[in-house]
C-alpha cells in the first residue's frame, strides 16, 4: 500500500520534483515574492535573457516555472494584454548534444505548444491559416528525415501555409519564425528555460554553447529565455563581448532562512496533499506524518535552508519510520526520534569520514563549513594552502565521500564554486559539531 495514502494523503507531500508551470506550482511556491518581482521585471525587457543563479536544489527551477505561470495567468485572467506561454519542455546545455539537434527540439516544443495554445493566442487579435496542415505535419513527421520542398510562408498577422508542399527543415523553422514574429508584435511570446547550464561543467563552455546560440535562439524575437545555473557560471558567461548585451546580471536565489517561512512550507504541502472529504457522506480521514513543523525547520535549518535537501530528508526519515515501525505521535517524540535518526545517519558519515580522510583533509573539512558559504580555489592560502594544486587534492578527497562538490573552472578560478553537500552539512552540524 501507498504508505502516504496510509497517511491519509494523495501522494508523498515531500516529492523533490520541480514545481510546474500550473495551480499546482502557484499554490506550492513559498516566500519567493522579491525574486518573482525581479524575474516579472525582467521578462518585459527585450532582448535581454533572464539569468538565474543559486545551489543545486534552492528552487531555481520552481521559481521561473510558477513565475511565468503567474505572468500567463494574468492573460488569461484579462488583468494584461501580453501573452506570455511558459514552454514546459525545460532544456539543458550538454557537451554530447550537437548544436542544431538541440535547435531542433527547441523549435518542434515551440510548434507543438502555439497549437496547443492557440485558442488562447487568437484573444491577441492573430490568426494562423492551416494550423491543422501544422498539426498533422508535427504529428506524422521525425524532424532528421524530412524532405522536400520549402513551404511558403507570409510573414505578418495571418500566416498561409501551402498544404500541397511536403516540408523540409529550413521551411519548417521559417514557419515557427513566422509564428513567433506574428507574437513579438504583440509584445508577446513564449517563455523557454534552460536548466542546469553547469552541467556543461565550465563557463567556458557554456559561454561556447551560448554564444553559439545567441542569434539562432537566445535573440528570436518571440521568445523569452530563461538561463538556470549554479553559483558562478551563468556570471561568467555574461563577460563574453557577444553575451553581455543580452544577458541581464543573474538573480541569485538563496536558501530559506526565515522560520516561518519554513514552516509554511512544510503546511502548505501537507494542506495540498491531504486526502479531501469527497461528499458530505465521506469520513474525514486523518493525516499523520512522523516529522512536525518544527523538524522540517531543523532540518531547512542544518540544510542551508535548501528546499528539496530539506524535502529529500523529510522523506527519508519517514520511510525510516515506516520500515522500523515507528509511529512517533507527540511533538517531543517526533522531535527525538528525529534527533536519533540524523544522529545516526551522521555517525555513519562520520565512520568513513574518519578511515577515508587524512588529518589535514579533515582540518580543511572544518575550515570550509566554518566559512558557512561557498568558496573558490583562489582562496587556498586562507584555507591554509600553499597552492591551488594542493587544495584540489583535498577537495578531491572530500568529493568522492560527497561531503564537497565542485563546479571546474579553468579560466575563472574566482568564481564561488565549491560547497558542501547536504551529507556534509549533516556531519558537521550534528557530527562533528557534538563531538
Amino acid at each position: 500500500m501507498n504508505l502516504y495514502k496510509s497517511w491519509g494523503f494523495q501522494d508523498n507531500p515531500f516529492a523533490t520534483v520541480a514545481l510546474e508551470a500550473n495551480e499546482e506550482g502557484e499554490k506550492l511556491l513559498i516566500g519567493r515574492d522579491i525574486e518573482m518581482s525581479k524575474i516579472h521585471r525582467r521578462i518585459f525587457l527585450r532582448p535581454k535573457c533572464v539569468t538565474i543563479e543559486g545551489y543545486n536544489g534552492v528552487g531555481k527551477t520552481s521559481l521561473v516555472n510558477v513565475a511565468i505561470y503567474k505572468l500567463y495567468k494574468e492573460f488569461v485572467d484579462k488583468n494584461i494584454n501580453q501573452l506570455f506561454i511558459p514552454n514546459p519542455t525545460v532544456f539543458q546545455l550538454s557537451q554530447d548534444l550537437p548544436t542544431n539537434d538541440f535547435i531542433d527540439k527547441v523549435y518542434y516544443s515551440i510548434a507543438q505548444l502555439i497549437l496547443k495554445e492557440y485558442t488562447l493566442i487568437k484573444r491577441l487579435g492573430v490568426l494562423f491559416e492551416n494550423i491543422s496542415v501544422v498539426e498533422n505535419f508535427l504529428n506524422t513527421y521525425q524532424l532528421h528525415s524530412l524532405q522536400g520542398g520549402i513551404a511558403s510562408v507570409s510573414f505578418g498577422e495571418s500566416i498561409e501555409l501551402n498544404g500541397s508542399h511536403a516540408f523540409n527543415l529550413s521551411g519548417f523553422r521559417k514557419i515557427v519564425d513566422a509564428w513567433l514574429d506574428v507574437l513579438y508584435k504583440k509584445k508577446s511570446g513564449i517563455v523557454c528555460i534552460i536548466d542546469n547550464v553547469e552541467l556543461v561543467q565550465t563557463s567556458k563552455n557554456a559561454k561556447h554553447q551560448l554564444e553559439y546560440l545567441r542569434d539562432e535562439l537566445l535573440t528570436k524575437k518571440g521568445l523569452r529565455w530563461v538561463l538556470c545555473g549554479a553559483s558562478g557560471i551563468i556570471l561568467g558567461c555574461t563577460s563574453s563581448p557577444r553575451l553581455t548585451g543580452i544577458l541581464h546580471n543573474p538573480i541569485e536565489v538563496k536558501g530559506f532562512r526565515n522560520d516561518e517561512i519554513s514552516r509554511e512550507i512544510f503546511r502548505s504541502r501537507i494542506n495540498y496533499y491531504k486526502i479531501e472529504k469527497q461528499g458530505p457522506l465521506d469520513v474525514s480521514r486523518q493525516t499523520y506524518l512522523p516529522i512536525n513543523q518544527h523538524g522540517f525547520v531543523i532540518l531547512l535549518s542544518i540544510l542551508s535552508g535548501n528546499i528539496r535537501h530539506a524535502l529529500y530528508y523529510a522523506g527519508e526519515f519517514s520511510l525510516w519510520c515506516a520500515d522500523n515501525e515507528y509511529r512517533p505521535e507527540t511533538n517531543i517524540e517526533k522531535r527525538k526520534l528525529l534527533g536519533d535518526w540524523l544522529r545516526m545517519y551522521s555517525e555513519e558519515l562520520g565512520k568513513a569520514f574518519d578511515v577515508s580522510v587524512s588529518p589535514k583533509g579533515k582540518r580543511f573539512f572544518l575550515s570550509a563549513c566554518k566559512l558557512e558559504r561557498s568558496f573558490s580555489y583562489s582562496e587556498h592560502k586562507a584555507l591554509g594552502f600553499n597552492s591551488t594544486q594542493d587544495m584540489r587534492n583535498y577537495v578531491s578527497e572530500l568529493e568522492n565521500l560527497e561531503l564537497l562538490q565542485s563546479i571546474r573552472t579553468e579560466e575563472d578560478k574566482r568564481r564561488r564554486l565549491i560547497q558542501l553537500t547536504p551529507k556534509g552539512m549533516i556531519l558537521y552540524v550534528i557530527g562533528l559539531n557534538e563531538e
